[in-house]
């Protein structure tokens, strides 16, 4: 096969992320083994009848520095226009934002950097900075498109049931393991009316891996 045209490439971090990305865009199914990696081609509709090439491709490990290598070869390999990152990202507790909510990024903050000290708090070299300006002006008007858009949600499988169980909560202080729970109980518990899921637009957080993680006893 030829090197193909690839107008985004999409990129990947768990294998059900992979999946859920081939699952949603079905169509023309190639594969394509490039220099440094092997891609799944698909495409996608683009309106007024014209069609995406998308080369889709999961990392082979979770972190950072795969992440980084991943897209150096996606770029190198078949020369996208765009790169999306797609995946479940891991979210701070909130009482506005559920699972199964989708939150496309218009600006990142890169946390991936810090120092920590012994008998002190961390601190961070913080980078990133906003997504091309072309692409965001699009993300922040997605509000005014709902009825273009309409029931998107509908094709998705149901939120899996949810316990707010204390033996559920993981690997943070007390203080931490109360707002989890307060928030999970503002979306799951007996009180809560279910709603669809919600998309909306804002800032983004990259952070350094976590290196231990121990359940809350």
């Amino acid at each position: 096969m030829s090197d193909p045209t690839v107008d985004v490439g999409i990129l990947t971090i768990r294998d059900d992320e992979f999946k859920a990305v081939l699952r949603n865009v079905p169509s023309d199914h190639q594969v394509y083994k490039g220099r440094h990696r092997e891609y799944t081609l698909r495409t996608a509709d683009a309106g007024s009848g014209e069609r995406y090439r998308l080369a889709i491709v999961r990392q082979v490990e979770q972190g950072n520095g795969d992440a980084q290598e991943a897209a150096r070869d996606l770029i190198d390999d078949v020369a996208p226009s765009l790169v999306l990152v797609v995946g479940i990202a891991g979210g701070l507790p909130s009482d506005d934002i559920c699972f199964g909510d989708v939150v496309i990024s218009t600006r990142i903050a890169d946390f991936s950097v810090e120092a920590r000290k012994f008998q002190d708090g961390t601190t961070y070299n913080i980078g990133g900075g906003p997504i091309p300006k072309s692409i965001a002006t699009g993300v922040a008007n997605l509000g005014a498109r709902e009825d273009e858009l309409g029931e998107w949600w509908r094709a998705l499988p149901a939120k899996p049931p949810v316990s707010v169980s204390r033996k559920n909560i993981f690997y943070r202080p007390a203080t931490w393991i109360k707002r989890v729970r307060e928030a999970v109980q503002s979306h799951f518990g007996p009180t809560a009316e279910p709603r669809p899921p919600r998309y909306l637009a804002g800032t983004v957080a990259l952070t350094a891996p976590k290196r231990e993680a121990r359940r809350a006893e």
